[in-house]
Parts: C-alpha cells; sequence; structure tokens
C-alpha cells in the first residue's frame, strides 16, 4: 500500500480508498460505529506531520459517507495515514472519494512555515552562522523555533531581527521551490538541518535572494502574504538552546488588538491621558506604594512594640540578667526586630528573644537582642537564637547585641521560646 502527497499543488483532491484500518486490523468498510479508523488514499492532498510543520485537518466525502479529517502521519516513506471519525455513511475499500483539505489553516500555517524560514536567516545574520536550528513547530496559530545560541538576545538584537524579517516580508519576495541533487543544493548555500537525513535529491525553498533551505512542508507563494511578523517571547529551553515563538498574519492582528485593549484599559484605570502616560504614571504609583508600604510597616511595628511593653514580664532573671520572651503571633520580620530592640531600650541588662509566625508561609521569625552589661556577663544574641530557632526547625544566627534566625514549624514556637532560658544560663555560666 502507498500514496503519493499531491498538496503542494491542490488543496481538494479527488481519490481512491487503498486501506482501511481500526486497531491494527484491516477493515473492507467502515461507518460511525468504528469511530475513528484509519484511512489511506492513493493519492492527497492532506499534510501529514513532519518537518515541525503540524498535519493538514480537513473532509473525505463520498456520494452516502462524511468523515472528519482529526491527523494525517508518515509511518514510513511513500506511505500517508489520514485519522479520521466517520460522521455518516459508510465507506468501502476501491471507492472514489473527495479530499478537502482546510485551506484557511493551511494558508495560516504555511505563512508561519515561511516565516520560521526567514526567521533562521535573519537570526544567522544578526547572532551570527553558529545559529542553527535545533527544534521547531509550525502551525496555524503561531510558530515556535528553537536554535543554538549561548546567551539570551538583547532587546536591540530582537528588534533587529524583526525588522530583518517584516523588511522580508513587505518587499514581496517569490517563495520558490526546486528539487535538485542534496551536493547541488548545499553548494547554492541552502540551508541543512543538523542531523537531518535527506535523500539524494532534495527539495529547496527559496524566499527570494533571502533565503534558501532545505524543507518538505507548505509554504506561501509570496513572503508578502504572511502579511507582519512579531516576536512574542524568546526564552532558555536548554543549554546552550534558545526558544522563540513568533505570530504572523490575522493571529497577530489578534495579538495587537488584545493588547491595545489593555492598554487603553489600563489608561483609564490609572487615569492617563493617553496610553503613552501609562508607564510613567505606574512608575509614578510604585514609588508612592513603596513609601506608603514603609510607613505602614513603621506604623504596625511601633503599635506591636507598645502594645508589648505594656503586657511584658520578665521570665527569669539569672546572675542579674533578665530575660524576657514574647510570641507576638501573626507579625512580619521587621515588627518582630522592632519590638526587639524596643525592649532592649530598656536596659544594658536585658536579653529578649521575640517570635512571630507567619501562616501563609508557614514559618516563623525569632529576634534576640543584647545589653551591653548583658553581653559582658557572655550573653550572645546570635548563638542565643541559634539555639532558639533549631527547636522550631530553623536556623540562623548574628552579632552579640542583635541577631535574627528563621524557623519552620510553627506549632513549636512557644517551645522555642521555652528553651531560650536553658539556652541563657549556659551562656551565662561558661
Amino acid at each position: 500500500v502507498s500514496s503519493v502527497f499531491q498538496g503542494y499543488e491542490a488543496t481538494r483532491q479527488e481519490a481512491k480508498i487503498v486501506a482501511l484500518v481500526k486497531d491494527g486490523h484491516t477493515l473492507e468498510q467502515a461507518s460511525p460505529a468504528e469511530g475513528v479508523v484509519e484511512l489511506v488514499l492513493d493519492q492527497t492532498p492532506f499534510y501529514a506531520e513532519g518537518g515541525g510543520q503540524v498535519a493538514d485537518c480537513g473532509s473525505i466525502t463520498s456520494e452516502q459517507g462524511q468523515a472528519r479529517v482529526l491527523d494525517v502521519f508518515r509511518p514510513r516513506e511513500g506511505l500517508i495515514v489520514h485519522e479520521v471519525e466517520i460522521i455518516q455513511g459508510t465507506f468501502r475499500v476501491g471507492e472514489v472519494v473527495q479530499a478537502q483539505i482546510d485551506e484557511e489553516r493551511r494558508r495560516a500555517t504555511a505563512r508561519n512555515h515561511t516565516a520560521t524560514h526567514l526567521l533562521h536567516r535573519a537570526l544567522k545574520d544578526v547572532l551570527g552562522e553558529h545559529v542553527n536550528q535545533s527544534g521547531s513547530q509550525v502551525t496555524a496559530t503561531g510558530l515556535r523555533f528553537d536554535f543554538t545560541h549561548f546567551s539570551a538576545l538583547t532587546s536591540e538584537e530582537i528588534n533587529k531581527v524583526e525588522e530583518m524579517v517584516n523588511q522580508a516580508i513587505m518587499s514581496a519576495q517569490d517563495v520558490k521551490t526546486e528539487l535538485m541533487g542534496l551536493d547541488e543544493a548545499k553548494a547554492k548555500g541552502a540551508v541543512a538541518l543538523f542531523g537531518e537525513k535527506y535523500s539524494d535529491v532534495v527539495r529547496v525553498v527559496s524566499a527570494g535572494d533571502f533565503s534558501s533551505e532545505l524543507c518538505g512542508g507548505t509554504h506561501v507563494s509570496n513572503t508578502g502574504e504572511i502579511g507582519m511578523f512579531k516576536i512574542i517571547s524568546e526564552t532558555s529551553v536548554a543549554a546552550g538552546v534558545r526558544r522563540i515563538e513568533a505570530l504572523t498574519g490575522l493571529n497577530l492582528l489578534e495579538y495587537i488588538r488584545k493588547n491595545t485593549a489593555v492598554l487603553y484599559e489600563t489608561a483609564e484605570i490609572l487615569k492617563c491621558g493617553d496610553v503613552y502616560e501609562i508607564t510613567e504614571k505606574a512608575a509614578q504609583l510604585n514609588k508612592e506604594l513603596k513609601q506608603k508600604d514603609k510607613e505602614i510597616a513603621a506604623l504596625k511595628a511601633e503599635i506591636a512594640a507598645a502594645k508589648l511593653s505594656s503586657e511584658l514580664k520578665v521570665r527569669a532573671e539569672i546572675d542579674g540578667i533578665k530575660l524576657i520572651t514574647a510570641n507576638i503571633g501573626e507579625a512580619a520580620a521587621d515588627e518582630a526586630r522592632a519590638a526587639a530592640d524596643r525592649i532592649k531600650e530598656s536596659g544594658d541588662d536585658v536579653v529578649a528573644v521575640i517570635a512571630a509566625t507567619q501562616s501563609e508561609k508557614g514559618t516563623c521569625t525569632f529576634c534576640a537582642v543584647c545589653g551591653s552589661a548583658a553581653i559582658k556577663a557572655g550573653a550572645h544574641a546570635g548563638n542565643l537564637v541559634k539555639a532558639v530557632a533549631a527547636v522550631a526547625g530553623g536556623r540562623g544566627g548574628g552579632k552579640p547585641e542583635s541577631a535574627m534566625a528563621g524557623g519552620k514549624d510553627i506549632s513549636k514556637v512557644d517551645e522555642a521560646l521555652d528553651s531560650a532560658e536553658e539556652a541563657l544560663k549556659a551562656m551565662l555560666n561558661k
């Protein structure tokens, strides 16, 4: 069984069914009862997935039957298999049918495939000849291109690539295909993909004098049909491999419409005169928010410290050094530090350990401070907070006068504070 691809020239094709297969078993006929089946035609306009390009979709119909083509693949050279869902009627081996691809989908895919060639050439021109394709995906909705390069593209490089591709599009260069020997194609400068296996006779797709590449996919007949080109993302996918995603034609127009709508809506929310004021307005608001956040944090810290000061009691007095511990509950690390610093101001003979929890993160914070007299007696805030935080599965440390640590087990905050007394005794008795 074999089949011939006629899709370079035709989008609609009269063909004969030469095989029907269901779950690996051949059938003489198939109807909706069989659900999805594999169908082989002697010739077909449907492109089978390959070379990064997705398969065509469409329909296969007869006088009494109708089937939807879901996928097309090529299990071996010379054989094209259509995965179809039979909607109505019965299809039989030997029957003549009409095969019709989704033409708009094909045109959109062709725009993206030709744009991929233009992109490949532009990347080589902008970044260097070391750039080589390492993978691609061409669909009706966009294109994805993986290539070898050692670093992320700068904004300037992206702009240059976009400009080169769009200049090639606007110059409306004819896209031609030729069959020639592999050595001849390489001698003429056609780009061959690294690691790809080619036959002795290859198909060369050239976009004017801009790009020339070995390719078996479907393309536009003129670069002007692409309309326009825009890179929407550039990322890393592996060491030394970058990925570009881009849009063309009507998909890009829709992308621009959506982005423009967002810009105008944002300008309205920010009360800007026009969209060009958004950046300045956003920067101003961000600055104001940061200042307000600082003010709010300072006020919270003062409130927490004031509340704590009114409720504080000395937990223990060891050799004239007063130990104060407290759990201030839900609070930021800065609030715990401010509370501890406020206590430290109460006397040189004070050692304090303050705990705060951050339930959303599932963490807790400990802050320890020591007055000058306490330090002379052997107290060390860094060592003390390290010992306390260890009880709650955390770690940290710092200077003798002030230190902070984090904990991972909120349920052990009070147990950790209880351990402070023994830890301080050990320091003072050395």
